[in-house]
């Protein structure tokens, strides 16, 4: 989680929907997180800036089921 000085930190998934939560994907696939700090009355909104994160498939090979 960030933190910010003169603001709080967003998250989205979509760039649309912001949240001070951490977004959290469930599928293995790549996800594009956006973040920001949205200001406080004395600061202004920082750009939107974002980082690729990909969850990797899990190795199951070995495993018994039964």
């Amino acid at each position: 989680m960030g933190n910010a000085n003169g603001g709080t930190m967003q998250y989205s998934l979509n760039n649309a929907t912001w949240s001070t939560a951490m977004p959290k994907g469930k599928d293995a696939k790549t996800y594009t997180v956006y973040y920001m700090v949205k200001g406080d009355s004395s600061h202004s909104d920082s750009a939107v800036a974002n980082i690729q994160v990909t969850i990797g498939q899990k190795d199951i090979s070995g495993v018994t089921i039964g």
